[in-house]
């Protein structure tokens, strides 16, 4: 390594790192957050500040009113001594004065527009001194309120009651709504001291149609302001709505359980005459109950006040649910909703109506939800009649419940509670008012947010505990903790959140941070998430680091942490709480996420009980390394497993934009081998071996050099293979060759690259040129709707999506080339594509049973190196600065199957050389420039073309030979350049035949045979024939073949009868053969087999020995001197037999003939059987058999196959019948 590391990404090879930095969050520096109000606008300048801690002189001045008041000098005019309201005030950037060129706005948090407008008013305490040449028709800077009814898209210009009492600059740009430009605003050649301004929005057409609504503060400045003023300030801003007057009726408790055992009414009277169509009931309802079957609401209404009809469920409200706008609410409406309920026919007279309230007697249970939060009951208000005409809503009765005067209430039954009460201050669309004085600004770090979702959220600044905890924070200063200085509080469940912090992709990325924790084991504690997506989600992180966290939180099945790790402190080192109190550094490496935005927070989450000193966090950051600019990797050295050379050198990696790799190869002396420094991947190195320029075959050296334009990327390789693979990914796109271009988006990050178009996009891989056979190669890929089509020598063999596994190639290859399409809509992360290469045998040579003796062998060179068999290997012409202009000749079996042939051309100089290479009547012209390089393919019919006419032999042992056939190329160059061509591979497919072993393996088997017999010892029925291989180098042969083989002995039936009769001598002729001499034939052994008999009639005969016969077993059978016939290599023998009456009819008799050598040895026998064709073996009965009937012409009268049967017969013509009995 040379300013390169494989340590500092878990074993993958980058640059090294030189230093590191990032930004560390000490929380020194902490701001007044705005809660709801967002700042805005081209630049971002307000603040919250107290402005009594503002820099200057305090002074007396005069407003422009005249009225005298006290200031402080700053920012070149005068700011407020006090804020209006409190201590803080949001203000444009204390201390400094408001900048040129500013066009900037505060913009208030939506407020929803009262269903009831009276009196709608914003109302804001300000005081400006904003640079202007006039205090009535100014031309210079101006402040002015906006107003938005669309959630901001769309803002107008609106006036205060007052007025604006000044105009602006003509070049300030003009909102919508203001008055064309110079349009009013405030602004003043002198402070202007506290004022109250209002705007009234009754009136305002945008509150049609509008849900909710907006204000901002805008202010601007020309770009050619020339006296420095210090800006706006605004404090105690104020939004109200009269609404209805306040009033409402309540049943139950304000403040706890309302009483059981209620049933009480509140009636109403309305008089409905005029109505004519159907009715509906509306009103507001803010309830908390038990409901179900136990307590609820009923209405009801009365024609006489007497008979009351139900219009709500017979259960009463709420019940089992009351469904309101998409959602059913069980027991607690949680505020007011909007109910109704349709008012049955016959009610348009005077009517009562009225609200009962029934709880039932048990005591306890009057409230709603799980726990009592008053009050607890039924509030009503805003009860509303209509009558539905059409698209109309005619309003017949109202009740305000302003005061008493318009219901009255009662128990229903005597003795029941009634607990209905007028509340004058409290009712739905009443009064309404929100004020923001920036007094509960958080105090914060720039960009840090406080997230609580229940109980004491966290807090910043300085730790002074005097007991066991930690009396300061590692930085001295500032820290965050879940309650400072105190224990935290029970029930608790709060989240500090950082700034979105960049990791730049490419860059090693390390976390930091401080901290000390102390909680209840198991049951309290914190833990840091991370979220990559700007806070929409989050990931508990740290669970696979060892020693992260403290324990795992299985207690509490509500807690947050519930099965995951958490800090508790129960495995601090030196002690846990209240024993160690000194923080401990915490990191982690996050290169994982580099390329991304990383988010962190830290959840605290404590339970009801055991509350303890807390969570304190200080130092809080990322780093990143500095890496070396450029830097470099040396591979050990790698010898040549054989003369064919070596592979091509690519690496799998990631690549980030503004780094590089690239490779240079060295000889075995770490010296550049010339033409192959600092090259592009992959780098080709099968025509490398046998060149002249070095001395290949001591081996050679593979160095990889990083390099990076940005300090905080690196290249990053996670493997260097040599052996033709091929890889690509989103991480590496345009570095290993592939031909990525747009409209396909490379998505570095993810390392993917997809296609967003709706048409198919084509990608050319580079090419593996292997010095070997390519038999089959693998696929491991992460991608979807992507296609790869391989050409195997310039054919197509393989088109389909891309799916892992393993491809065989029918015909062995020698170079692959690749093209992906990437469909529409689909991508691709990885791409790994593995050459399965066979090396051949290298001067092989074949030695049959291993006796010493080679049959067969390949022939080395001429200077005595072996070759390679079938896979040849062609020589270099190599140029030293001077033209190329020469021959390369290879000589190839006539009768292989010429399959295909590569050439290789280099220029390491030269400037448009032209390379011409002849062949016979073939051509083939490649243009190259310096770093250049090309390939010629060559089929094997191209190969033809240009064979000689004249055959060569090549013997290959004692008695096996090939013709031979030379092919010659002829190399010239239009220019001088520095370059090589090379023949790299001719790959021939050679079936070598080694015939005419059968003596040799004949006499080996004899041998065994006599071995075995001297030792006393069987041997098996197979026989393994040794074949030993010997070859110079690595490789491998495929030898198959077969035996001819004939048996020593062979036994033939030639001849036997049909059936079998009694005193009816029949013959049997049987042959039987010697391979080599018919006089080891020494017996001749005939025996029948008969169905039903258990005995065998057997006869054996001495062929040598005239009328040698001998009867083993006669059984009903007796022979008659059998006459033999000897031939040069068989004896032919007729057996003649007769059977006596003694045996029953036989369904079938076989008939076994075997002959035996001296040594007692049969390959036999052969079996014939009689009893076929629907005779019987033996027949013994008196039977009429072969019974035929012939006319005079001859014809047969029993034969339904006879033309014209059955034949007619002519008087007195003669029939002959015949037969056997």
């Amino acid at each position: 390594h040379h300013n390169a590391s494989s340590t500092l990404f878990n074993g993958d090879l980058s640059l090294s790192n030189a230093d590191n930095h990032g930004r560390i969050h000490d929380f020194e520096n902490l701001h007044r957050r705005f809660e709801g109000w967002l700042p805005g606008g081209t630049t971002s300048v307000w603040e919250i500040a107290d402005v009594s801690s503002l820099n200057g002189t305090v002074v007396n001045i005069n407003n422009p009113a005249g009225q005298s008041m006290t200031a402080r000098t700053n920012g070149g005019g005068h700011a407020p001594r006090f804020a209006s309201d409190g201590d803080f005030v949001a203000m444009t950037q204390p201390d400094i004065s408001i900048a040129p060129g500013t066009h900037s706005w505060l913009t208030s948090p939506d407020w929803p527009i009262p269903a009831h407008v009276e009196n709608l008013t914003f109302t804001m305490d300000h005081w400006f001194h904003l640079w202007t040449d006039s205090d009535v028709s100014g031309n210079g800077a101006g402040a002015w309120v906006e107003v938005s009814f669309d959630g901001g898209s769309n803002w107008s210009w609106i006036e205060p009651e007052q007025g604006y009492g000044n105009t602006i600059s003509s070049s300030a740009p003009v909102p919508n709504g203001a008055n064309g430009s110079g349009f009013s605003a405030w602004a003043s050649i002198n402070a202007s001291g506290w004022v109250r301004s209002s705007f009234v929005l009754d009136d305002n057409l945008g509150l049609v149609n509008a849900s909710t609504f907006r204000f901002r503060l805008v202010v601007w400045t020309p770009i050619t302001q020339s006296t420095d003023r210090p800006g706006w300030f605004v404090d105690r801003l104020q939004m109200s709505n009269d609404g209805y007057a306040p009033g409402a009726w309540f049943h139950g408790n304000l403040n706890g359980e309302y009483s059981p055992d209620a049933n009480a009414a509140l009636v109403m009277e309305a008089d409905l005459s005029s109505v004519n169509g159907p009715m509906v009931l509306q009103y507001a309802a803010d309830f908390d109950m038990e409901g179900d079957v136990y307590d609820n609401w009923h209405v009801e209404m009365s024609t006489d006040g007497n008979n009351w009809t139900g219009i709500t469920p017979m259960i009463g409200l709420p019940g089992h649910g009351v469904y309101v706008n998409g959602t059913t609410i069980i027991d607690d409406s949680n505020g007011w909703v909007s109910l109704q309920h349709a008012i049955p026919n016959g009610y348009n007279t005077t009517i009562s109506l009225r609200f009962r309230f029934q709880s039932d007697p048990t005591g306890g249970t009057g409230f709603g939800g799980l726990t009592i939060d008053p009050p607890e009951g039924l509030m009503l208000d805003d009860v509303r009649i209509i009558e539905i005409s059409g698209q109309t809503e005619i309003e017949h009765a109202v009740w305000r419940f302003n005061d008493t005067s318009d219901a009255n209430h009662s128990s229903v039954v005597l003795g029941k509670v009634d607990q209905w009460q007028h509340i004058s201050n409290q009712g739905i669309n009443g009064p309404w008012d929100e004020m923001e004085s920036f007094e509960d600004a958080s105090l914060l770090p720039m960009d840090w947010n406080i997230r609580t979702e229940a109980g004491y959220g966290w807090a910043f600044g300085e730790l002074n505990n005097t007991g066991p905890d930690p009396n300061s924070f590692p930085g001295g200063g500032n820290g965050a903790g879940t309650v400072l200085n105190a224990a935290y509080r029970q029930n608790s469940y709060s989240h500090l959140e950082s700034p979105s912090i960049p990791i730049p992709y490419g860059s090693r990325a390390t976390l930091q941070f401080d901290h000390f924790i102390c909680a209840e084991s198991g049951w309290d504690g914190g833990a840091l998430y991370i979220s990559t997506d700007h806070g929409h989600s989050w990931s508990h992180f740290g669970s696979h680091i060892v020693d992260w966290y403290d324990s795992m939180h299985y207690n509490n099945t509500l807690s947050p942490f519930y099965g995951q790790m958490a800090w508790d402190g129960s495995r601090v080192k030196g002690g846990g709480c209240g024993t160690n109190t000194t923080f401990v550094t915490k990191t982690a490496d996050l290169s994982n996420l580099a390329g991304q935005s990383v988010m962190l927070r830290f959840s605290f989450f404590s339970d009801t009980y055991f509350e303890s000193s807390g969570w304190y966090v200080d130092n809080v950051g990322i780093t990143v390394d500095v890496f070396r600019d450029k830097g470099t990797w040396t591979s050990p050295l790698i010898q040549a497993p054989d003369s064919l050379g070596w592979g091509s050198v690519d690496v799998q990696a990631s690549v980030p934009n503004r780094t590089a790799i690239k490779a240079s190869i060295l000889d075995s002396q770490g010296v550049p081998i010339f033409g192959m420094e600092n090259r592009t991947l992959p780098v080709h190195l099968a025509d490398l071996y046998g060149l002249t320029s070095f001395d290949s075959s001591s081996g050679i050296h593979v160095q990889i050099e990083m390099e990076t334009m940005d300090e905080h990327r690196t290249p990053r390789i996670q493997q260097v293979s040599i052996n033709g693979s091929r890889f690509l990914s989103g991480q590496a796109a345009s570095s290993t060759g592939w031909n990525v271009n747009s409209p396909l988006i490379v998505h570095e990050v993810e390392g993917r690259i997809e296609n967003p178009t709706f048409m198919t996009q084509r990608v050319d891989g580079p090419t593996i040129i292997s010095e070997r056979r390519i038999e089959s190669f693998s696929i491991e890929s992460i991608s979807s709707g992507v296609m790869i089509e391989v050409f195997a020598d310039g054919n197509s063999v393989h088109s389909s999506m891309i799916i892992n596994g393993t491809v065989s190639l029918f015909i062995p290859a020698t170079t692959l080339a690749f093209v992906l399409d990437f469909q529409p809509g689909s991508d691709l992360e990885q791409l790994s594509i593995h050459p399965h290469l066979a090396t051949p045998s290298f001067g092989p040579e074949i030695d049959v049973l291993s006796d010493g003796l080679v049959e067969w062998s390949w022939p080395d060179d001429s200077e005595g190196n072996p070759l390679p068999y079938g896979l040849m290997q062609g020589s270099s012409i190599e140029s030293n600065t001077s033209s190329i202009n020469g021959s390369i000749q290879i000589s190839l079996i006539d009768d292989a199957d010429w399959r295909y042939a590569t050439m290789m051309m280099r220029a390491h100089t030269g400037t448009n050389v032209t390379v011409t290479v002849d062949m016979g009547q073939r051509s083939w012209t490649r243009t190259m420039s310096a770093g250049d390089f090309s390939m010629i393919s060559m089929s094997g019919a191209e190969l033809r073309q240009g064979q000689s006419s004249s055959v060569g032999q090549l013997l290959l042992g004692p008695a096996h030979q090939m013709l031979l056939r030379d092919v010659v190329f002829h190399i010239t160059a239009d220019q001088d350049f520095t370059g090589s061509v090379t023949l790299l591979s001719v790959d021939q497919h050679i079936i070598s035949n080694i015939s005419n072993l059968g003596p040799s393996i004949e006499n080996y088997r004899l041998s065994r045979l006599q071995d075995a017999a001297a030792a006393g010892s069987n041997l098996s029925s197979k026989m393994a024939i040794p074949v030993q291989i010997i070859q110079e180098e690595n490789g491998g042969l495929i030898l198959d073949g077969h035996v001819i083989q004939s048996p020593l002995m062979t036994d033939e039936i030639l001849l036997h009868p049909t059936t079998i009769v009694p005193d009816t001598e029949f013959e049997i002729v049987t042959e039987h053969h010697h391979l080599f001499d018919v006089d080891e034939i020494d017996r001749i052994r005939l025996e029948l087999d008969i169905s039903g008999i258990e005995s065998r009639p057997s006869f054996v005969l001495n062929p040598m020995v005239t009328g040698s016969i001998q009867t083993i077993d006669s059984a009903g059978f007796t022979i008659d001197t059998p006459i033999v016939e000897r031939r040069a290599y068989s004896y032919r023998v007729t057996w003649p037999l007769t059977m006596d009456w003694g045996l029953n009819d036989a369904e079938w008799v076989k008939i076994h003939a075997k002959a035996f050598d001296s040594l007692n040895r049969t390959w036999g026998p052969d079996v014939a059987t009689i009893g076929l064709g629907g005779l019987n073996g033996i027949e013994n009965d008196m039977e009429i058999v072969g019974f035929t009937a012939v006319d005079s012409l001859d014809r047969s009268l029993l034969d339904s196959g006879v033309y014209g049967y059955p034949l007619h017969l002519s008087p007195l013509s003669p029939i002959e019948v015949s037969g056997q009995v």
